[in-house]
């Protein structure tokens, strides 16, 4: 048992940590193809059946991915506090429920009112829970893998979900296309989340344990994949460490959190207990206070004999009453996720990402329109979008290996750079149709890229803890950029009269977003995976 209270492995049916992963990698695919890609194969056969029309269909739609954005916020706070399982099965029930108030429909209010409970689900089931569960449970050693994985296996819900989606459609009708949806997103999904997500959630104000790492529960002795919160800012914008004692008195006395690592010498008064290394305070004091050493760091002036843990920690002074310091950072530790959320960085960052996703959501959604423009066949147009969305696995892929040999401030920029390149070649190039198809093909490794730089923006910069509140604040605007991007994109072309100048445009606002990242930094360590 671990200083969490996590046993060896996450109670996963015996599979391991990476159960939750297969578990994930279903529910979202299952998830996605239902609640989100369905609907874009079956939205002609909708507005010609009911006579609303595809325009107001898909502002329904639009909505859907509103209320998304504005319920990620609870949802995210949901999970850091009681964990994903039964928020994610009780969204994937909802999830059902609202399928099947779409399916039956009488009247375009039902239609819409469908669409607002699917919105909620999303919020529920989709990546923003899973990403958080997995950043939780995996520790940097792996989770960049156990992200890439589930985000790679998401990935074909779409060649699965659109196929099978149009040939029922053709079959049985789109309302008896969606009832069939609705019976496999609960077979599916609910028993999965509930029996696959019942790893015990990592308590708040601590370092999780990396569940995946083979040495789990042994020695915990810090080393390069160490879960260590990255150097603040500043000191009004700093996000703590979650294992930051806010009780520690002001002489240093380093009692140890776990009752494991106490030495079978300690005397009576405990005063001198060991410190688990991974228990370190961010930053020590010029005047000791609080100081624990690295096992490296022996002073030499320890007095002679004087008793020392495997961390290296002198023994504390007696026991004196709390600080002015000890009151701050008490408060600070009870602010936790509200002073990164109100931090500079981390509204720039969230700045970037949204305006990063607005121009590439907007590129895509009008890639074929913009492709026909050039000249190419419709036939042909299709293929270019289709091989961009499988250069999404190529970027996913590549992902882990370009974290390795970056920053988080610099991923960000260069990933958002080459989309500005990328929406420019796509809208700047007169041909051929194979430059033409090509570009497109780069436009989607980018966002197969991004998708997997939203997932970590937040844990390279700030750790795990009150990663779900945080990740519901990021992604909510890049939900509602994404929910406006194909109007804005309309907008542009109608007001201009011109493909190429709203994918100039479109480039110049992903440049803007590079150029804002470039100010995001929190102390941001190279590399996750």
């Amino acid at each position: 048992m671990d200083r969490t209270g996590e046993s060896a492995t996450p109670a996963t049916g015996g599979t391991g940590p990476w159960g939750v992963v297969r578990v994930l990698c279903l529910t979202q695919i299952v998830g996605w193809g239902v609640l989100y890609y369905s609907f874009l194969v079956s939205l002609a056969a909708i507005a010609a059946d009911t006579g609303w029309g595809a325009t107001p269909a898909l502002a329904a739609f639009s909505a859907a991915l509103v209320v998304a954005a504005l319920a990620g916020v609870a949802v995210g706070r949901v999970i850091d506090r009681h964990g994903p399982r039964l928020l994610m099965s009780a969204g994937s029930a909802l999830g059902a429920v609202a399928v099947v108030v779409i399916a039956w429909a009488p009247e375009f209010a039902w239609f819409v009112g469908g669409w607002v409970l699917a919105g909620l689900a999303q919020s529920m089931v989709l990546y923003a829970p899973a990403f958080t569960a997995i950043t939780r449970w995996f520790g940097p050693a792996t989770r960049t893998r156990a992200l890439l994985t589930v985000t790679l296996v998401a990935g074909l819900s779409s060649t699965i979900f659109a196929p099978l989606t149009t040939a029922l459609v053709e079959e049985i009708g789109w309302r008896r296309t969606y009832l069939v949806l609705a019976a496999l997103l609960a077979v599916t999904t609910i028993p999965a989340h509930a029996v696959g997500l019942r790893a015990p959630w990592p308590p708040e104000h601590r370092n999780q344990p990396d569940l995946a790492r083979p040495d789990h529960g042994r020695d915990r002795t810090p080393g390069p994949t160490a879960e260590v919160p990255p150097a603040p800012e500043d000191d009004r914008n700093r996000a703590l460490d979650p294992d930051e004692s806010a009780s520690a008195p002001e002489n240093g006395e380093n009692r140890a959190l776990d009752a494991a690592d106490q030495p079978a010498t300690a005397p009576e008064n405990g005063e001198n207990r060991a410190l688990d290394p991974t228990d370190q305070p961010a930053s020590a004091p010029e005047n000791g206070e609080n100081r624990a050493l690295d096992p490296t760091d022996q002073p030499a002036s320890a007095p002679e004999g004087a008793l020392t843990d495997r961390a290296g920690a002198l023994p504390p002074t007696p026991r004196r009453g709390p600080s002015a310091g000890t009151a701050r950072m008490a408060r600070r530790r009870s602010e936790g996720w509200h002073a990164i959320a109100r931090s500079r960085s981390f509204v720039l960052l969230t700045a970037a990402t949204a305006l990063g996703a607005f121009a590439m959501f907007a590129a895509t959604i009008h890639l074929v329109p913009m492709l026909t423009w050039r000249g190419l066949t419709a036939t042909a147009a299709a293929w270019g979008l289709g091989l961009s969305g499988a250069g999404q696995l190529l970027g996913r892929l590549g992902y882990a290996p370009l974290a390795r040999h970056t920053t988080a401030v610099s991923r960000a920029a260069g990933t958002l750079a080459v989309a500005g390149l990328g929406i420019a070649a796509v809208g700047l190039l007169p041909g051929p149709a194979s430059a033409l198809i090509g570009a497109a093909i780069a436009l989607g490794v980018v966002r197969g890229a991004f998708t997997l730089l939203q997932s970590t923006a937040i844990s390279d910069r700030w750790g795990a803890e009150g990663f779900g509140t945080l990740y519901g604040i990021f992604n909510a605007p890049n939900m509602l950029a994404m929910a406006v991007a194909p109007w804005a994109a309309g907008f542009l072309t109608d007001v201009t009269g011109s493909y190429p100048t709203t994918f100039a445009i479109l480039a110049g606002a992903a440049c803007v977003a590079a150029l804002i990242a470039t100010r995001t930094a929190a102390g941001a360590s190279r590399g996750t995976g």
